[in-house]
């Protein structure tokens, strides 16, 4: 590895011959990518530009973007692999790798997963209660073990969200409906914890996550609690963070982020273990002068090994003409992008960090 530069540098932290890449995924099987830490983002593509979502302009039948085969669902770098996502929900979905985030093949169909997921030996796991997992960097896929989940004695269905992380070799989690969980040292068998508190999960699709860090194993949701494991998924017990979350949770190395409300203002709100929370008020800059009142509405988030921080905004309609992008150092302090440094178009749902193969977006 060559060393990297400050939070401020063009290129983090990268092998001879990659560069350091934000890759963001949306709906109608759009993707885009920043490879100047966060200050324009180029390359963006998608099925259909013209459609939009949730309105009656026409997409082929249906203005519903989240229930349909381009619906983006997630997104994992590794070295071995480069970048894989899944899109697709409802209507039959694919999963789709790329080495530079530009240049997207297509290795697996037909099949709906509600994230994508790494593991330290580097498989790749394709969240559901069936998922799918690839041992050879996302060439090829096959049927993982079902994870039986139950609710009141019945079935449930929809996994919602996936993750890895833990102590040792670490577990892959899937967090479905009715506030149930399994973990798997290998995506084949499956187990249910011996202790999970009711509140675990709620509102999981979109808002909080799962992350790892410090020893624990953290599952937050959208409604702000945040349950923690240290014995990889084995009990959990669950913490208020003190508020609703809207973003995505990050571990930054050292702590736990995520970014939601707290008495009607936008906070970051950060924990070292998982279970004491604290948060501090968000502030936004536009052409580098400070805004008044609230800071953003942050979505989609990611965080590079440098410490940059970059986000899509979150909320409901704030897509196209409404969307931003936001840069920062901190996670308090964001600058909103000039409109002239990403193309508004689909809803970003998640963005990712990886070392890319040079293209002409980003020579």
């Amino acid at each position: 590895m060559t060393a990297g530069g400050a939070a401020g540098g063009s290129v983090v932290a990268v092998d001879a011959g990659t560069v350091g890449l934000f890759v963001a995924i949306g709906h109608v099987n759009r993707s885009t990518l920043s490879c100047d830490d966060g200050r324009t983002w180029v390359a963006n593509q998608s099925d259909n530009d013209a459609i939009r979502c949730f309105t009656s302009a026409p997409d082929g039948g249906s203005s519903d973007c989240d229930h349909k085969y381009g619906s983006g669902r997630g997104i994992a770098w590794s070295a071995a692999s480069g970048f894989v996502g899944n899109w697709g929900w409802g209507d039959p979905g694919v999963i789709r790798k790329s080495r530079d985030g530009v240049s997207w093949s297509v290795v697996d169909r037909g099949t709906n997963f509600a994230s994508m997921v790494v593991g330290n030996d580097g498989t790749l796991f394709a969240a559901s209660r069936s998922g799918k997992v690839s041992r050879n960097a996302g060439d090829t896929w096959t049927n993982a073990g079902t994870a039986n989940l139950q609710a009141n004695g019945q079935a449930v269905w929809n996994v919602r969200r996936g993750g890895f992380g833990g102590t040792g070799a670490g577990v892959f989690v899937v967090v479905a409906d009715s506030n149930t969980a399994m973990v798997s040292t290998d995506a084949m068998m499956w187990r249910a914890p011996q202790t999970y508190p009711s509140t675990c999960g709620a509102n999981i699709q979109w808002e909080g996550g799962v992350a790892s860090g410090n020893g624990a194993l953290v599952i937050l949701g959208g409604d702000g609690v945040a349950c923690r494991s240290t014995d990889n998924g084995v009990t959990w017990t669950a913490h208020q963070t003190g508020g609703s979350v809207d973003s995505r949770l990050v571990w930054t190395g050292t702590e736990f982020v995520t970014w939601g409300s707290v008495s009607n203002q936008r906070r970051i709100m950060r924990s070292t273990d998982g279970m004491a929370w604290t948060s501090t008020a968000t502030a936004l800059r536009r052409n580098g002068a400070p805004v008044a009142g609230n800071g953003p509405l942050i979505g989609a988030v990611a965080r590079s090994p440098s410490g940059t921080f970059v986000a899509a905004n979150g909320g409901w309609q704030t897509w196209y003409a409404s969307q931003r992008f936001y840069r920062s150092a901190d996670g308090i302090t964001w600058d909103e992008l000039p409109s002239t440094s990403f193309v508004g178009s689909h809803p970003i749902q998640h963005i990712v960090w990886g070392e890319g193969a040079r293209s002409t977006a980003c020579p």
